[in-house]
């Protein structure tokens, strides 16, 4: 009787997140299951991680159940040890394979660090992302000025200066600003030149134009800090 296990949206590198897996591998260890077939699209489809495989292979083995993959016919054997070893053989290149892929990504994140470009296109308002730099949107980029200019005098806090903005018909990507718009753009570094390192390490200097200055962004935070102590007491 056929049986057709599948993992949908799910990684093949989580392997306690594979329900189908799991389920093949619990079906392969049952006594029914001797003699029988599995049948995968490619061998890492069914996992990744050589050692899991190693270890689905001796299942198969103790069963005596016959493993064909759909796209790698030169893997396919009757003889299980010998496919043992064209399939670990296989799993090591991939897995080199991949690693060099992740080590070229690693290597031009580095360099789009060191040049000071954005590595992500989450970008800003007053900003458009592009591969090599952050264009600017200078009416944009000239709200933000204006959002710094009032906070900076410690007399407007975010609904004040909501109320500014409203009246002077600025909008934000096609909308009126919120009050969460204000606290984004007064708290978000890339406006002072700095952009976040993500995954691939801290905070690093972009090449961009930049709207305030280093000092005037430590000062925003510094009345930021200080409105909202004042809030609690």
């Amino acid at each position: 009787e056929s049986q057709v296990f599948v993992d949908r949206g799910v990684s093949g590198a989580k392997f306690k997140e594979r329900k189908g897996l799991q389920e093949l591998l619990q079906a392969l260890r049952e006594p029914s299951s001797f003699g029988s077939t599995v049948l995968v699209y490619r061998f890492d489809r069914l996992r990744r991680d050589i050692n899991v495989m190693l270890e689905v292979l001796e299942v198969l083995e103790r069963n005596e159940v016959k493993l064909i993959s759909v796209m790698e016919s030169s893997l396919n054997s009757d003889n299980i040890p010998m496919q043992k070893m064209l399939v670990h053989v296989h799993a090591l290149v991939a897995q080199f394979e991949r690693d060099m892929i992740i080590e070229n990504v690693n290597l031009g994140l580095a360099q789009k660090r060191r040049e000071g470009k954005p590595l992500s296109p989450n970008v800003p308002f007053g900003y458009r992302y592009s591969q090599d730099e952050l264009l600017p949107v200078e009416t944009e980029l000239k709200v933000v000025r204006y959002i710094y200019d009032l906070y900076l005098t410690g007399e407007f806090g975010y609904e004040k200066i909501v109320n500014k903005l409203t009246k002077r018909n600025f909008i934000f990507n096609d909308r009126p600003f919120v009050e969460t718009d204000i606290h984004r753009i007064l708290s978000n570094k890339t406006y002072h030149g700095i952009f976040k390192g993500g995954g691939v390490g801290g905070e690093y200097k972009g090449s961009h134009v930049t709207v305030v200055s280093e000092e005037e962004y430590v000062t925003v935070q510094k009345i930021r800090r200080r409105k909202q102590s004042a809030k609690v007491s």
